[in-house]
């Protein structure tokens, strides 16, 4: 965790600070910044070849964080009892960020040992405003590949428009047997979730354009037979 923490610290600095109330020194202000959040991406999978990807993911996970084996469950639960992984590496390709800067995405190509796949993590600012960031992750999965995926000549960002009053962004991934749905603080960036028959399972990540939602990410993983 120190690195995480370090590389934390130096990011903090990219944020915004305004002068706060008299005597009460200055205020942090949370803003979009997609180098924040591969920085979260680049120092657990560092931490996970130090301590192992188990005790990384577990490391960094907020209380109520949601994986999927292939159910959803809870993750630092899940984590504490699970079975050894093999030795696990990834790579992030493209990062999403909500307009105010409290929630972020990062998907890319992972490797378990020898079996490639790719993976979608959620981060969260759980820090209140006017402190410190707290990120976390709030949600990861991820499915195998027959071939690796291939990384652009350079890492892809997108973050929300801070225009307009984001509206409902979920979105209806069909019949299952649940779901789930969590958002940054201002609506702009929403990721939906459903889970179903034979462990089958969807992850669709939406932005918001300023006049409405677009779909930017949407993992789906088949059920078994």
């Amino acid at each position: 965790m120190k690195r995480l923490a370090t590389a934390l610290a130096v990011l903090a600095l990219a944020g915004c600070v305004s002068q706060g109330p008299r005597g009460r020194g200055p205020v942090l202000k949370r803003v979009a910044n997609p180098s924040e959040v591969l920085a979260l991406d680049i120092a657990q999978n560092r931490e996970a070849q130090t301590v192992g990807v188990l005790q990384a993911l577990k490391d960094t996970a907020a209380m109520n964080a949601v994986t999927f084996v292939p159910e959803p469950v809870n993750a630092k639960e899940w984590l504490s009892s699970a079975s050894p992984i093999p030795n696990t590496n990834w790579q992030p390709h493209s990062v999403l960020v909500s307009c105010d800067g409290t929630m972020g995405v990062t998907t890319g190509a992972i490797r378990w040992g020898s079996v490639d796949g790719y993976y979608t993590t959620v981060w969260q600012d759980t820090g209140k405003l006017g402190r410190k960031r707290d990120w976390q992750w709030v949600l990861s999965h991820g499915d195998g590949v027959e071939t690796p995926r291939e990384a652009s000549e350079f890492l892809q960002t997108k973050v929300a428009s801070c225009d307009g009053e984001p509206l409902d962004g979920g979105i209806d991934l069909g019949a299952s047997k649940q779901t789930g749905q969590m958002q940054s603080n201002d609506g702009s960036l929403v990721v939906s979730w459903a889970f179903g028959e034979a462990g089958s399972r969807k992850i669709a990540v939406r932005l918001w354009d300023g006049t409405a939602f677009e779909t930017q990410l949407l993992d789906q993983v088949e059920g078994s037979e």
